[in-house]
């Protein structure tokens, strides 16, 4: 293993039609986010004379092209929630917010805190997520449509009707294509089957967690709670001892988790439901003891995808 201190860090902030690429002691050299411009950064950072890792935040379709043609000439790659980012830099004094301030804070970020690096791009992996994406995006269009229809005056009723059930044929179609997507990948076939073992876990959400959580059996519990966002944190400052409360983590994933853990909740043969009942008569209230079957759930799944000899490839860095 590399030693930390002998890694160099880049950063790199990407837009649509640009990259910026910041590395330390040097100016700032920008080029078009294109094929030319890409090949121009890989050639930089190749002629660096130190082992190099590169610092990006995740900008979806923008960034991917770069993050393949990184890793495929053997550079590391490491992806930082800008959440994390941008604290860093307010941290540092950097009020300000120009593509050149996040570049070098990105390098900076990633010499004092060393992120994880991302493994290989995996195409089924990203091939999978596109599809819940936009079954997701479906969904909001669907309650969307659903609650404008309740009030909506009677000249509009027969509009909505259509798009409404153009939208839950939507659904219907890009769920089976999941379902098929599966079937054609006997991996992530496998780890879907046994992420549905569990109570409350359906096709939906096995195949969110696979394609969002790839860090799932890779990661320890404490981590893969904080990932998704199901970590408690204390709030105690003297002898003032605040309520623990959530924060932070993939929300997307978190609402995906939220609905699962209450469908085993409530079934009278779920284990979860036996969890959940004890905790509110102890005096929990029912969404804290929701958390805490969430946060349950997660680990057991955690846990089943560690006994699975396919390991994930983490795609993020939390």
């Amino acid at each position: 293993m590399k030693d930390k201190e002998s890694i160099t860090y880049v950063g790199i902030d990407i837009a649509k039609e640009k990259l910026d690429l910041a590395i330390p002691t040097q100016p700032l050299l920008t080029l078009k986010n294109n094929p030319q411009g890409i090949q121009e950064i890989v050639k930089k950072i190749q002629s660096l004379q130190q082992v190099t890792h590169v610092v990006l935040e995740p900008t979806g379709t923008y960034g991917r092209d770069l993050t393949i043609a990184l890793q495929a000439a053997g550079i590391a790659v490491c992806s930082v929630n800008p959440f994390h980012a941008r604290a860093f830099a307010r941290s540092m004094g950097k009020l300000a917010k120009t593509d050149k301030i996040d570049a070098f804070m990105l390098a900076q970020f990633g010499t004092q805190r060393h992120p994880r690096v991302m493994s290989p791009y995996n195409k089924e992996i990203e091939d999978l997520r596109a599809l819940h994406d936009y079954r997701q995006q479906l969904v909001v269009l669907k309650t969307a449509t659903s609650n404008r229809l309740e009030s909506a005056p009677l000249i509009m009723q027969s509009f909505l009707k259509k798009d409404l059930a153009a939208v839950v044929k939507k659904i219907a179609s890009i769920e089976k294509m999941i379902k098929g997507f599966l079937v054609a990948h006997a991996d992530l076939q496998k780890k879907a089957q046994s992420l549905q073992a569990f109570h409350g876990v359906g096709s939906t959400t096995a195949a969110m967690f696979l394609s969002h959580v790839p860090e799932l059996g890779n990661v320890n519990d404490k981590e893969i709670a904080a990932i998704v966002g199901v970590a408690p944190y204390n709030c105690d400052s003297g002898k003032y001892r605040g309520s623990r409360t959530i924060r932070g983590g993939r929300h997307e994933v978190r609402s995906i988790l939220y609905m699962a853990a209450l469908s085993a909740v409530r079934s009278t043969k779920s284990p979860w439901n036996a969890l959940y009942l004890r905790l509110v008569g102890k005096g929990k209230a029912k969404k804290v003891a929701i958390v805490a079957v969430m946060r349950r759930l997660l680990i057991q799944l955690n846990h089943e995808m560690k006994k699975l000899n396919f390991p994930l490839d983490p795609q993020h860095c939390c």
